[in-house]
């Protein structure tokens, strides 16, 4: 039985000065036209709060904190980014002018936006390659301590795997381009393209991630919650605190889909650009006996390997065996954020994004949505822990050869050549092995002999990119004019 929206005491401070409502002699929050908006992903959020303003006395300096708590719970910590100052009242209105101020904030998850990662100790040099088995929080660890400048501070932190396993990529991982190598980010990428690429290459390590990117079975909650601090853990842990159902009361005008439109569960896989051609076929019995046959085809690029292929053809076909399931609902109790995932009629739901406002100024309406995709990367909500990749911009890597410099040019030049290609001939060890000056970062390296481009994994492995070290399926003999290009980590410290 639904019952009356209990009063809460609600609380609007911009630069630590707490508004009252409006209606009094000073400035005043016009609550009913006062919102705030909030997502997953980490995307930033953004309150717009309005204010009547009817002596024009209201001075608050853009980048000033904004802080909104109910019943005592902060609800919105963010940074003020635009103010806008308009008349209050109508053209013609008999009653005295006043002023009307609408301020715009970002919640504090744009700081991962505006936070770049640069070596601080080094500049010129780039930044840090991890051992495998290093784990994700280790690495952000790290980061916080010599890659970036940042308000934000480290709150929850909980290791879910590493991004970088042991041992070699799983044929699911190649089929989706796993990119886990070490090297983390370039000097220049923001803090959100790191936690990004910890995110999307996680894994648990110790080679139970069957089906994943590499692992990337434990998919992770993270996002700058309303205190500046990360929050960083296992999306199965990040519950909400309550559950969603048709009988206490606690959510109304409760709304759940079920939609198979989107099935996938037939899939026919091909790969045309080299001989031989390669083809699979994935189909489940028990999801076309159940809802018929959805058939999806597709012709992959750049796909030389039936193991690709065949890896692509069983991923697309079990992550899209069942339907999409969404949900919608009104609360009037704080305590979600998206991101948590919500018990909502016996099912667990990600929450996806929350629109509060503010009927009155002792109530605070929240609606919320959740989606469980089908086609979210591997499993049902993993979709939460693959952010748009916004900020992936990387620096441009120009290339530089580095054949005509001596010996200590060379090691002169290269300790400071992270943003650099270093291009030059390699030093032969046999036939079959040869070595680059420096060492450089693993999945970078491109070799040309006589003119034509070897094929990674192909002709030729980067067998020890610590060393420098080079491996050619068929062994070139005496052949002169090969020429290596890389990203160098720095100088060669082996012999």
């Amino acid at each position: 039985m639904n019952e009356q929206p209990p009063e809460m005491d609600i609380s609007i401070q911009i630069a630590g000065v707490p508004l009252a409502r409006s209606g009094g002699e000073g400035p005043g929050i016009v609550f009913a036209e006062t919102t705030i908006e909030c997502q997953a992903f980490a995307r930033p959020g953004q309150a717009t709060i309005v204010v009547h303003d009817p002596g024009n006395e209201l001075d608050v300096e853009l980048g000033s904190e904004v802080v909104v708590e109910v019943g005592g719970e902060r609800v919105f910590g963010g940074i003020l980014m635009t103010k806008d100052f308009s008349n209050f009242l109508p053209a013609g209105s008999p009653q005295g002018n006043s002023t009307r101020v609408t301020f715009y904030a970002v919640d504090f998850n744009i700081l991962l936006d505006k936070s770049i990662c640069w070596n601080r100790a080094h500049p010129r040099e780039p930044l840090k390659t991890y051992e495998p088995g290093t784990t994700d929080v280790a690495i952000i660890e790290d980061f916080f301590e010599n890659y970036i400048t940042t308000t934000i501070e480290q709150g929850h932190m909980q290791t879910v795997g590493t991004p970088i396993p042991k041992g070699d990529p799983t044929e699911y991982a190649q089929a989706m381009g796993y990119t886990g190598n070490g090297y983390i980010v370039g000097p220049g990428a923001t803090m959100r393209a790191m936690l990004e690429e910890i995110a999307n290459n996680i894994a648990k390590g110790d080679g139970s991630d069957l089906g994943s990117a590499i692992g990337y079975s434990d998919a992770v909650t993270w996002y700058v919650d309303s205190y500046r601090k990360l929050y960083w853990g296992p999306m199965e842990s990040n519950m909400a605190p309550f559950s969603i159902d048709l009988t206490s009361g606690i959510a109304r005008e409760i709304s759940v889909t079920h939609d198979i439109s989107q099935l996938k569960n037939d899939v026919l896989c091909w790969a045309l650009e080299r001989a031989p051609l390669k083809f699979k076929r994935i189909w489940s019995e028990g999801s076309v006996g159940k809802y018929g046959r959805f058939q999806f085809a597709e012709h992959l690029s750049n796909s030389f390997s039936q193991e690709v292929v065949t890896a692509h053809a069983r991923a697309v076909a079990n992550q899209n065996l069942n339907p999409t399931r969404s949900a919608r609902f009104t609360t009037f109790t704080p305590g979600l954020y998206p991101g948590m995932i919500v018990n909502i009629l016996g099912e667990d739901m990600p929450l996806r994004s929350m629109r509060i406002s503010f009927p009155n100024p002792t109530t605070a309406r929240f609606d919320c949505e959740a989606i469980i995709e089908t086609n979210a990367p591997w499993r049902y909500w993993m979709s939460m822990a693959r952010a748009e990749r916004k900020g992936m911009e990387q620096p441009t890597f120009s290339s530089v050869d580095i054949s005509a410099m001596t010996l200590e040019e060379r090691a002169e030049f290269v300790p400071v050549a992270g943003l650099h290609m270093i291009e030059t001939a390699p030093e032969m060890l046999s036939d079959s092995q040869y070595r680059t000056f420096a060492p450089f970062i693993r999945g970078s390296l491109e070799m040309r002999v006589k003119g034509f481009t070897l094929r990674y994994n192909k002709d030729f492995t980067d067998f020890n990119s610590w060393d420098g070290e080079i491996v050619v399926l068929e062994p070139l003999g005496n052949v002169q004019d090969i020429e290596v290009r890389y990203k160098a980590l720095g100088p060669r410290t082996s012999s």
